[in-house]
């Protein structure tokens, strides 16, 4: 999990759920002041895109096994 940012209350308040769902607190990792959340915001599609495709790909072979169109949208 990835932090940004300078106030380390709010840090704290953003992992405790990581905590509570017992994931190691090593793997939280504090990225500096909040510039650096313009760099997580600008990979967040690169993350996004393969499983939008594999959705989409889904919903195609699924039209495609009861005989309907595919259709241009997923």
């Amino acid at each position: 999990m990835f932090v940004c940012g300078a106030d380390t209350g709010a840090e704290e308040q953003v992992t405790e759920p990581f905590r509570e769902f017992g994931r190691p607190t090593d793997r939280v990792l504090d990225l500096g002041g909040i510039r650096s959340a313009r760099v997580l915001e600008m990979c967040l599609p690169l993350r996004l895109a393969p499983a939008s495709a594999s959705r989409c790909a889904g919903r195609i072979a699924e039209r495609e096994s009861r005989g309907l169109p595919a259709g241009s949208n997923c």
